[in-house]
């Protein structure tokens, strides 16, 4: 049983003083200085030989600066998150981002040395335990290198973005952090955070929703003409690293990072789309229950009935902690585990980042969780789906720092198949018509968000990196494209949407990681295939699970669902299955309200 669950999280554990920290300036200068000394060191040391001490001693010193960085890189993005006024900690992201440049040219330096052996000396590196156990990596990093520009050429790219690319996202991030959302509420005028007002819009009561919504459109629009230009940026530089490098589709470097086929993409999406009517008519189901004439955008996830259930933060870890336990135990201890040592970051305050994220220290062995809690039922799905990023990240602390690095679609795994654990413990426990009403709704909105919502995304931005081939995409045609990939991706099923979305939206701007979106979608039919199968497994599951899971950054994801789940990922068939997990509530939940 958790207890005195503080609503902070412990930073000092990395670094004490927050973002005035000395220690952390210190390391900073230390990594700074360890990699001043390896780029001399490199002038003289000869590889090309296949002298395996020499490129063990290469590849050895980039997995430790980049799990030093890693360590240095959640500490400052966990400042920026809880306090999106802290000017110091800024700062400090921006010289993360530089270093972050020198990481990526030694980096670099590695890939070519890499590509400088040939076949034969490169495979003779594997006679050696330690690229025996990155295998996978090595080679997956080499084939990779052979698709870019010469290195002198890399390195001058990501030169410029440290300047350019990386600094418009974090231009977004200022700009966005920094937005209030006036809303009335009691007679008196809030200035509310983006995440606390993205909280307020999954009220029961539709007139705060719609005042919310009104106020938060209104918002986004005074630094949308801001935001279209940081995304014409991040995606305008892109493009012209993708040309330089003679790569003609965009979708090329999202779908070589998430280490999966076009096929497999175009299987889900077809798979999907052809789904989507049982979701229309649960739209428009609840638009009757809601009493509505038009379901809008504010709408769609909004809990059914005048009052929905809250819970305090001890009982929403609490329920959390029991469900995952009841399951599995090793990740029931988790969830205890964070609580415990303070990982958690939930309170509802000011000058926070809007959203929820789980960010983790190699170092510390240990993870940072993010989010606004303020009680909704929702905030319970939420923070299971964070704790299951923590749970990933935890059962592959042994492995070295290249095989630790799974993609954003495996990286959704865990952290779904929590999600379905909480939502399914849940319905089983449900004790009348209504709850159970309820938690069956919760399942299908969690599918029209992960399926119809994260296609629009999807369709927006393949769609905006066409159009913006041809030159700067304005703010209102970037409406304009939103609007259009809302409507096609849910059927027309809504009365109004939210084109403003790709500005208030900020994976959007990340730059480390393009086109975040087809991996939620991903990971959630993937989890429910996990999850069916745990059902059959028993006892064995466990183990099985930590097997899948620390396979994510050692295979590919076709290899990884044929050895784990004995599945076809470029089959529909994985697919319809997953989906048919995914609506298992569905007939239920309309004849129960009938």
């Amino acid at each position: 049983m958790l207890n005195n669950i503080k609503s902070t999280w412990d930073l000092d554990v990395y670094f004490p003083g927050g973002s005035e920290s000395v220690e952390f300036s210190n390391y900073l200068n230390e990594m700074q200085n360890d990699m001043k000394e390896f780029c001399e060191e490199l002038q003289t040391l000869k590889t090309n030989d296949g002298n395996i001490e020499n490129i063990k001693y290469v590849v050895n010193f980039i997995q430790e600066i980049s799990r030093k960085m890693h360590h240095a890189g959640s500490f400052a993005s966990c400042l920026t998150a809880q306090n999106t006024q802290d000017k110091k900690a800024m700062q400090l992201v921006g010289r993360l981002n530089g270093l972050r440049g020198i990481i990526s040219s030694l980096t670099t330096e590695m890939e070519k040395r890499l590509l400088e052996l040939s076949d034969d000396a490169f495979n003779n590196l594997f006679t050696d335990d330690y690229f025996t156990n990155i295998k996978f990596n090595l080679t997956e990093i080499r084939e990779n290198a052979s698709k870019k520009l010469p290195a002198d050429k890399e390195n001058i790219i990501n030169s410029l973005a440290i300047d350019g690319y990386n600094s418009w996202n974090t231009l977004y991030n200022l700009t966005s952090g920094n937005l209030k959302i006036p809303v009335e509420i009691d007679g008196v005028i809030k200035q509310l955070s983006p995440g606390q007002a993205s909280n307020l819009m999954t009220s029961a009561d539709r007139e705060l929703r719609e005042k919310v919504f009104k106020s938060w459109e209104e918002s986004w629009q005074s630094i949308a003409d801001t935001c279209a230009l940081a995304l014409n940026s991040i995606s305008g530089f892109r493009l012209n690293v993708y040309k330089e490098r003679g790569w003609h589709d965009f979708l090329s470097e999202p779908l070589t990072i998430n280490r999966m086929t076009r096929k497999t993409l175009d299987t889900m999406w077809s798979t999907i789309q052809k789904n989507t009517g049982r979701l229309v008519k649960f739209l428009e189901r609840k638009k009757e229950l809601l009493g509505l004439e038009k379901l809008t955008w504010h709408d769609y996830t909004a809990p059914l009935g005048k009052s929905n259930k809250t819970y305090s933060l001890e009982e929403g870890a609490n329920f959390v902690a029991k469900h995952m336990k009841n399951f599995n135990k090793s990740m029931g201890d988790l969830v205890e585990r964070a609580f415990n040592e303070n990982w958690v970051e939930t309170e509802n305050r000011d000058n926070k980042r809007a959203g929820a994220f789980c960010s983790g220290s190699p170092i510390l062995k240990q993870s940072r969780v993010f989010m606004t809690y303020s009680g909704a039922a929702r905030n319970l799905t939420t923070l299971a789906h964070e704790l299951g990023h923590a749970y990933h990240s935890s059962v592959m602390t042994d492995l070295p720092p290249l095989s630790q690095r799974y993609a954003m679609n495996v990286a959704e795994t865990a952290s779904t198949f929590n999600e379905f654990v909480v939502s399914n413990a849940s319905l089983q426990e449900a004790e009348t018509k209504e709850e159970k009403i309820a938690l069956l709704h919760a399942d299908l909105a969690r599918a029209v968000s992960l399926c119809m919502n994260i296609q629009a995304r999807f369709l927006f931005e393949t769609r905006f990196y066409e159009r913006r081939k041809t030159g700067f995409v304005s703010t209102k045609e970037l409406n304009e494209l939103m609007l259009q990939a809302q409507k096609d991706a849910f059927n027309n099923s809504l009365d109004s949407y939210h084109p403003l979305f790709w500005a208030s939206k900020l994976h959007f701007y990340i730059t480390g990681v393009p086109f975040y979106n087809f991996p939620y979608a991903f990971g959630y039919l993937f989890s429910a295939g996990v999850y069916a199968q745990s059902k059959t497994q028993g006892e064995a599951f466990e183990q099985n699970y930590i097997n899948l899971l620390r396979d994510t950054a050692r295979m590919k994801v076709e290899d990884l669902a044929k050895k784990h789940l004995a599945v076809d990922l470029e089959d529909e068939k994985f697919w319809q299955e997953a989906l048919d997990v995914v609506l298992a509530g569905y007939d239920e939940f309309m004849e129960l309200t009938k």
